[in-house]
């Protein structure tokens, strides 16, 4: 390319928003020079505080490389898959944020091919520092203490973003055959399966509020990972990863590894609401475009059939679980955990 850093926009106010604030970094791998929208003042006000046009409309975008389209796809009743596609014809490669259903993001990939343009998704929340030292710990321990067992608690709206989480650490594919039974808590269910030979149950709440779908994600994503020696788990991916030993008694009141600890934190675990966004997210989000626009000079293209595999499987469980119950949301409070901490 004749520039050192491709030219991108944004397509999407809403959680693009996140992304366009993090590109128009000077440091981002990218060139942020313009928002696309559908002429919404939340897009204008956004492209107005970053310095860049604003596009009222994909077919305004002109001279750019790259784009973020960060619109729902059609599969939870968007334009996300048309835009994209039509972008793909004009050349322009496309980063789309997920969900996207499988048969779309083949058809994405084809056009891609055809013009030779570059074609990903991104579930996010793989390309996050504590997710991917939380990635790096799982592959670590499975080399030398094979994990066995997955336990993971997820909500419905973050399903494909959780299993793809799961697969940079089981590359084998997800196993077809599903058991699902309902939880005793509202709204929740146990999905069960075998995933190339590890056992793995994942607890989705399948409900939101409609009017908000987005605020109330708890629990967000949490992973346990059984292995013969211990767990390892992430309880939340703002957190950090814990390692926890198994207790094993050689001899009754003697343990095999008496000076070993027996809960280790990995990693920091300071992040705060007002920083999150513009440390931690921003931080993914400029890694995620930055091994995108690495794709773009190679010319590789970076959907995998591991990629395709998961959101079959992804697809396969949403069906089993059916319509999400509607579950009204209202603001949490705040809770000083100096409260907690209470000694009887």
């Amino acid at each position: 390319m004749s520039r050192v850093r491709p030219r991108a926009v944004v397509v999407g106010a809403t959680f693009g928003a996140h992304y366009a604030r993090a590109l128009a970094d000077p440091c981002s791998p990218v060139e942020l020079v313009g928002v696309a929208g559908t002429g919404g003042q939340a897009g204008r006000d956004l492209a107005a505080d970053l310095g860049v046009r604003y596009l009222a409309g994909t077919d305004e975008i002109d001279g750019a490389e790259l784009a973020v389209v960060a619109v729902r796809s059609a599969m939870v009743g968007g334009q996300g898959d048309e835009i994209c596609r039509d972008l793909l014809r004009r050349g322009i490669s496309v980063l789309q944020e997920l969900p996207v259903h499988s048969s779309d993001v083949v058809r994405s990939v084809r056009t891609a091919k055809r013009s030779g343009a570059a074609f990903a998704v991104t579930g996010f929340y793989e390309h996050l520092e504590p997710v991917r030292r939380f990635i790096a710990a799982a592959r670590a321990l499975d080399a030398v203490s094979p994990v066995t067992s997955v336990e993971l608690r997820t909500t419905v709206q973050v399903l494909h973003s959780s299993l793809r989480v799961l697969s940079r650490i089981l590359t084998s594919p997800p196993g077809g055959d599903l058991a699902v039974h309902p939880a005793a808590a509202t709204a929740k269910s146990l999905v069960s399966t075998d995933w190339g030979g590890v056992a793995v149950d994942v607890l989705v709440r399948n409900g939101y509020d409609a009017r908000t779908p987005d605020d109330n994600c708890q629990p967000l994503m949490g992973f346990v990972l059984g292995t013969p020696d211990g767990e390892l788990s992430l309880p939340h991916v703002h957190g950090s990863t814990r390692w926890e030993p198994r207790l094993h008694e050689d001899t009754p009141g003697r343990l095999r590894h008496p000076q070993q600890r027996l809960s280790h934190v990995l990693g920091p675990d300071d992040w705060t609401g007002d920083t999150v966004f513009t440390g931690l997210w921003a931080e993914g989000i400029t890694r995620a475009l930055r091994g995108f626009a690495e794709a773009l000079t190679t010319g590789r293209q970076p959907v995998g059939q591991r990629d395709l595999a998961v959101l079959r499987h992804w697809e396969a469980v949403s069906a089993r679980l059916g319509r999400p119950a509607d579950l009204p949301s209202s603001p949490p409070k705040f809770i000083n955990v100096h409260d907690l901490e209470v000694c009887s």
